[in-house]
């Protein structure tokens, strides 16, 4: 694994091979490219801020989108780290990473751990991403794995829905006894109400029951 330079960032914006919309020579770094602010939410208020200087108050949780809209190939991932200028003034955050494959804006989250309000410019620098090569490329990448947030614009807090696979054995009883297993792939919007399915199930002992046995799946 290693660290993209500056150089490795702008070659690979102008081959396509990674993607920052609305990119700004101010926030590239050494190694990494600073994201700026698009819009402040504080947790409570259910108004997205755009514009001007937003006030975060003392003790509260707020969240930030970027202006920036990111794509990473499956083979490039991102730490994000705050910008030391907001954590001298008493703002907390911890982002994780980008996955490889992602596509989006991000949405960060972020606290002021102070006793007096901080003031936060619109389109100010907010946090630095730093790209990371993977040893090998990604056998699935976010999007075809959970990609809950792919595609998201703008501050996203809930999951999109998303059809997720899987298999459950379900087991098929006759008179009070377990007469075997039958085998369910099921497909469940994630994130969603209860989903609920049934199949005609096949029996594995050598005695057939007079009437095939009825499972219902239900998806939560």
């Amino acid at each position: 694994m290693a660290i993209l330079s500056d150089r490795d960032i702008v070659e690979s914006m102008m081959t396509g091979y990674i993607g920052i919309s609305d990119y700004h020579e101010r926030g590239l770094t050494p190694n990494g490219y600073d994201l700026r602010i698009a819009e402040i939410q504080v947790r409570g208020d259910p108004e997205v801020k755009r514009e001007r200087t937003v006030t975060i108050p003392p003790r509260t949780m707020f969240y930030v989108s970027t202006i920036e809209r990111v794509r990473f190939p499956s083979d490039i991932c991102a730490q994000l780290w705050l910008r030391t200028t907001w954590i001298r003034k008493g703002i907390i955050g911890a982002f994780g990473k980008i996955d490889a494959g992602f596509e989006g804006t991000l949405t960060l989250g972020a606290y002021n751990a102070t006793d007096d309000p901080v003031e936060i410019p619109i389109g100010e620098r907010f946090c630095q991403m730093v790209f990371e090569s993977l040893n090998s490329e990604s056998m699935q990448d976010y999007a075809k794995r959970s990609g809950n947030y792919q595609g998201q614009t703008g501050i996203t807090l809930t999951p999109r829905k998303q059809r997720i696979g899987r298999s459950i054995m379900l087991p098929v009883v006759h008179g009070g006894v377990t007469a075997g297993y039958n085998s369910w792939r099921d497909t469940c919007p994630a994130g969603s109400g209860p989903v609920v399915r049934s199949q005609r199930t096949q029996v594995l002992s050598g005695r057939q029951p007079r009437e095939p046995g009825r499972r219902v799946i239900r998806c939560l």
